[in-house]
């Protein structure tokens, strides 16, 4: 649970960029460096948690990363 807290409480920070900027991307209307260089850590931290801990974020904590994420793993750049 403390590292549940810790997590979240850090991931907090892009939920509040993304809740500021407008999105749908980090610094807004634009997809920039800034979420091309974030992408990938997220990515494996949700799949991580997901298969070690069973832990998935959740969407009511984070309905703006979560669709950050989401938008950007469709990206053909991305893929």
């Amino acid at each position: 649970d403390e590292l549940r807290a810790e997590v979240e409480s850090a991931l907090a920070a892009y939920e509040d960029a993304l809740a500021e900027s407008g999105g749908p991307y980090l610094l807004g209307q634009d997809f920039t460096l800034a979420d091309l260089h974030v992408i990938p850590f997220l990515q494996r931290l949700v799949i991580t948690f997901q298969h070690w801990k069973g832990y998935e974020l959740p969407e009511e904590k984070f309905p703006n990363l979560l669709r950050w994420l989401d938008s950007c793993l469709e990206r053909t750049s991305v893929r």
